[in-house]
């Protein structure tokens, strides 16, 4: 009996070296993982389509692959390079000299030769910030290909043999079974109304902002596009915050054509229509998830995570409370 109790010991305690060995493992790629996971979840729907027409799961993965690959991860591409492009454009055109010049002429503010050394000192950091972030970009591009190629990899059996795995993890969990369908149905309706909800809107948003930018000729379109699209994502901010100074800059320097176009086409069109009339009908037709959630998740899961923490973030808070409300009921009882 003794020896049975340092045996079932000694097997927890190996149990838990081997768990943080596997972590320091993964660590690396726990993104990439993450990534894969999330994206054979929203296009799972469509691979269960393509398999139940031509009934061969590894072909059906391997489509769904090049289909993933040709309608985000190329297109992303394209759009990242016509950022930066507009950024290092945008930002080489307003050296500490052309600020000062811009604020005299349509301002009619005299910067002093105090204030015009703080604005050579914030644009040097920020000149030497872009220079760090490019260079470990640039050094890191081996490990980015390699999780890309995991990521990839993942992908593939997500979509064969998720189901499968999804439906062992829910039989596997140590809790009632009402307590596992809660847990399953919040993931799944907090990732729609995310992924459908949140994000489709705010990808919306700014690619409507980017063409009407263009067509109202505002100088990098891309750019502001962009910016429209993150904080759109972000609940009581809205394209508000881009589309009112932008107009409020174009009326100060005389341009009354492009600041009525920009006022009439952010008030009706990102605002009015896009953010207060499309998006609550779409959340509420998705679920709904509470403000503070997204805020705190998406800012803090974009920290943590990068671009997969917009959906992870959230995701963890939800959980959080949904297991907080589990334990205290349990409690109770």
């Amino acid at each position: 009996m003794k020896l049975r109790k340092h045996s079932k010991y000694f097997l927890f305690a190996f149990f838990v070296v081997l768990l943080i060995g596997a972590f320091l493992i993964v660590k690396p790629f726990i993104v990439a993982i993450l990534t894969s996971v999330i994206l054979g979840y929203i296009f799972f729907p469509v691979y269960a389509w393509i398999n139940k027409k031509i009934k061969r799961p590894n072909v059906s993965a391997l489509i769904m692959i090049f289909f993933i690959l040709l309608i985000i991860f190329v297109p992303t591409l394209f759009f990242f390079n016509m950022l930066f492009s507009e950024a290092t454009a945008w930002y080489s055109s307003y050296e500490a000299t052309n600020v000062a010049t811009f604020l005299e002429n349509n301002f009619n503010i005299v910067l002093g030769e105090v204030a015009q050394d703080r604005v050579d000192d914030v644009l040097t950091q920020v000149q030497d910030y872009l220079f760090v972030e490019a260079s470990s970009f640039v050094f890191s591009l081996p490990k980015k290909i390699i999780s890309f190629v995991i990521m990839m990899f993942i992908i593939f059996f997500v979509f064969r043999e998720g189901e499968r795995v999804a439906s062992e993890v829910k039989r596997s969990l140590p809790i009632e079974e009402s307590h596992r369908a809660r847990v399953f149905h919040k993931v799944e309706s907090t990732i729609n109304s995310l992924v459908y909800g949140e994000i489709a809107i705010s990808i919306l948003q700014g690619v409507v902002a980017t063409v009407g930018f263009w067509l109202l000729g505002i100088s990098s379109p891309v750019l502001w596009g962009s910016i429209v699209a993150i904080v759109a994502l972000l609940p009581a901010i809205g394209p508000l915050v881009v589309w009112l100074p932008m107009a409020i800059v174009l009326f100060l320097q005389g341009d009354v054509f492009a600041g009525v176009g920009v006022t009439l086409f952010g008030g009706i069109i990102l605002t009015l229509l896009l953010d207060i009339i499309v998006k609550p009908k779409v959340l509420g037709y998705k679920g709904h998830i509470h403000p503070i959630i997204i805020l705190l998740g998406v800012l803090g899961g974009l920290s943590v995570f990068g671009l997969t923490g917009i959906v992870l973030g959230p995701v963890i808070l939800v959980l959080l409370i949904l297991v907080v409300e589990i334990y205290v009921k349990e409690g109770i009882r």
